[in-house]
């Protein structure tokens, strides 16, 4: 995550008017503090324009991370897409897919 760091907080801030974001990490196969730094403020950002995020897809190395660092206790981490439509309980419902391998972030409508 670190290459597209900058490209994360891009895409994420293009997700300040959503209602609702799911962070489908199921591409991500490492996180460093610059990754998780672009993380957690665009989540702050997204949350501070109204808006809901929740995390889903990691990868067990990238979830382990997110708890240790407490971040499951700020957003919620879920398993997959569907698990992550209950949690917000509503559609329609955005999600971006962030890839590190690929170094991009990808906005998707739902």
């Amino acid at each position: 995550m670190a290459a597209s760091a900058a490209q994360t907080r891009e895409a994420m801030t293009s997700l300040l008017s959503e209602d609702q974001v799911v962070l489908d990490l199921s591409g991500t196969w490492f996180i460093d503090s610059a990754g998780l730094g672009a993380l957690i403020g665009g989540v702050r950002r997204i949350r501070e324009h109204g808006g809901r995020v929740v995390v889903s897809s990691c990868r067990p190395g990238v979830e382990r991370l997110l708890r240790m660092v407490g971040f499951d206790r700020v957003v919620p981490v879920v398993h997959n897409l569907d698990q992550a439509r209950a949690v917000l309980d509503a559609t329609p419902l955005r999600s971006i897919r962030i890839d590190a391998g690929g170094g991009s972030a990808t906005p998707r409508g739902r």
